[in-house]
């Protein structure tokens, strides 16, 4: 179904206007020719009417998470030389197996990638048991 076209900067201030003078929304629409549905929607909202939501849920990590683990993943770090890398639970969560198949977080290091994904494969499922012989 097609969208109409969004409110001009004049109907906006129409709106704006009409509302502090505690005009219904009903009589606004009538008033400026336009549906009801698009007076409240502005009405509702005002600062944030006609831009768009970012997709997908929001992301995990932050830019700052992200860039150490490029970081750390560029700098050949491995488990053997460094075993705390893994430490960190914002690393297990922004390091799925399919991230690191792909080479995703770590954009040219594409074949450290395929390393630390046969270590990330190796080395998680032990310390799931681990973590649960601990916990028992």
């Amino acid at each position: 179904m097609g969208r109409g076209k969004p409110l001009t900067d004049y109907e906006q201030g129409l709106i704006d206007a009409n509302s502090a003078l505690v005009m219904s929304n009903r009589q606004i629409a009538v008033f400026i020719g336009r549906s009801l549905s698009v007076v409240n929607n502005y009405i509702k909202d005002p600062r944030h009417y006609g831009t768009k939501k970012p997709p997908g849920p929001p992301s995990l990590l932050s830019d700052r998470d992200k860039r150490n683990i490029v970081h750390k993943a560029s700098n050949g770090i491995s488990i053997e030389s460094d075993p705390n890398i893994f430490d960190d639970p914002m690393v297990w969560l922004a390091t799925p197996a399919v991230h690191f198949f792909r080479g995703f977080w770590l954009g040219s290091c594409i074949k450290r990638g395929h390393e630390i994904y046969s270590e990330w494969y190796t080395i998680r499922p032990q310390q799931q048991k681990w973590g649960r012989e601990m916990n028992s």
